[in-house]
């Protein structure tokens, strides 16, 4: 299978393909440069000539030749993704990754290169870019078997161990920005990126052919990745859920550090032993949450707008209750309140929140694990009621932490990552 990058121009296609070149030992192909061979002419100087028309027209015969070699790593150009016939005969022998940056880097780093006509009808270079960009940022994730988001400016080499945040929206992750402080800071050639992944078992097949190290994962992978690991270490073989794996001898060992992160956070305030929580949601997020409260001896109830979900994690983890979300008489009662679910999110749901504020009692401690924003609107509204409130920064940085240890054996400066959290939320 081949792997093809595709992206604005500015993203970073060139570069990736060389690099994984070196590294994969696979040959690699430029399209454009391909193109220019063919032309005898830089491509500027065949569309001042020919028109785009034209060198669509000549593009589309190029990738209809290479797509039927294997085992290349292909850059394509960055329009690409104008006909859906060109992704078709690409994916029939490959996967396609989106290298996506936002217009701000992709000027920055072209800028000094403009030297092909604009695409639309802007009078500047910045606004042709900006306008190319929203025309096409649809038809790059439709395209994508796999989305990095390369907004960095640094680079990395052949023999840099990869990283990443998987999940299914991603953009909204700091986790990238923090380990990599961490590694700079402590000297180790790694580089993690956050990769968006629609299908995990497609994801995963990417992943393993790039030879990524390790990759924390989100939501909703944390269940479904399961099948795709060799082995679980024994606490995310109880809670059923990872949000960690390291690729160690070619076999991939699943951890979930979300227990410790939230007990951690929880415990700088309050003591969990026999504690009534509220947890609401029965997703990966909450199995951790459970199984984590539980083994400090806590007394815990599930709250899912699927009740049967909710049973299913009583059963397992020998909790209390299950209860419908819309079953709120008694939410007044418990010691502590935890939100598992994605309500109150930057970007999908950041004007949610998973429960009315006239029900928040001052004598309680409301916890989000939702990190970005800091302070989602059911913070906001249990601190307006006076109660303690703990944001889903504090179980990041626990996460980050954690992580950062599994994946290289080191330990991250705890103040420095704080200080970095802080500017990013």
């Amino acid at each position: 299978m081949n792997l093809i990058f595709i992206g604005m121009r500015g993203s970073g296609k060139s570069s990736f393909a060389g690099i994984f070149s070196a590294r994969l030992g696979l040959p690699w192909i430029d399209l454009d440069v391909e193109l220019e061979k063919e032309f005898k002419i830089p491509i500027s100087d065949f569309v001042k000539k020919n028109g785009w028309e034209e060198f669509r027209y000549e593009e589309k015969k190029l990738i209809a030749k290479i797509s039927k070699i294997n085992n290349h790593i292909i850059a394509t150009g960055g329009g690409v993704i104008l006909d859906s016939d060109n992704i078709g005969l690409l994916k029939k022998n490959g996967y396609v990754i989106y290298l996506k940056s936002t217009v701000d880097i992709l000027y920055k780093r072209i800028k000094d290169k403009v030297n092909r006509p604009f695409l639309t009808d802007a009078k500047n270079f910045f606004d042709d870019l900006k306008k190319t960009y929203e025309e096409r940022k649809n038809l790059y994730e439709k395209s994508a078997d796999l989305i990095i988001y390369n907004d960095s400016e640094s680079i990395f080499d052949k023999k840099t161990f990869l990283f990443g945040v998987v999940g299914h929206p991603i953009s909204h992750s700091v986790s990238p920005a923090l380990h990599n402080i961490g590694y700079k800071e402590n000297n180790i050639n790694a580089r993690m990126f956050a990769l968006d992944i629609p299908d995990i078992k497609i994801g995963m097949e990417i992943i393993n052919r790039l030879y990524f190290k390790g990759i924390a994962v989100t939501i909703p992978h944390k269940k479904n990745i399961i099948p795709f690991l060799d082995k679980l270490d024994p606490s995310s073989g109880k809670t059923g859920a990872i949000n960690t794996a390291i690729k160690k001898k070619d076999k991939w060992m699943g951890f979930n550090t979300d227990s410790e992160a939230a007990v951690l956070a929880l415990s700088e305030i309050i003591s969990l032993s026999n504690k009534r929580t509220a947890i609401i949601g029965a997703g990966g997020a909450s199995r951790a949450l459970c199984y984590g409260l539980k083994m400090h001896g806590g007394i815990i109830d599930v709250y899912n707008k699927t009740v049967k979900n909710a049973q299913k994690l009583v059963e397992e983890f020998r909790l209390n209750r299950a209860y419908d979300l819309k079953d709120l008489s008694g939410i007044g009662d418990y010691d502590i309140i935890i939100n598992s679910t994605p309500l109150g999110m930057k970007g999908q749901h950041e004007n949610e929140t998973p429960l009315p504020k006239n029900l928040i009692k001052k004598s309680q401690i409301v916890f989000d694990i939702v990190y970005n924003p800091r302070e989602t609107r059911f913070i906001k509204e249990a601190k307006e009621k006076g109660a303690i409130t703990i944001c889903g920064d504090k179980m990041i940085l626990n996460n980050v932490l954690l992580q950062f240890e599994l994946f290289t054996g080191q330990k991250l400066n705890k103040n420095n990552i704080k200080k970095e959290l802080s500017k990013l939320i």
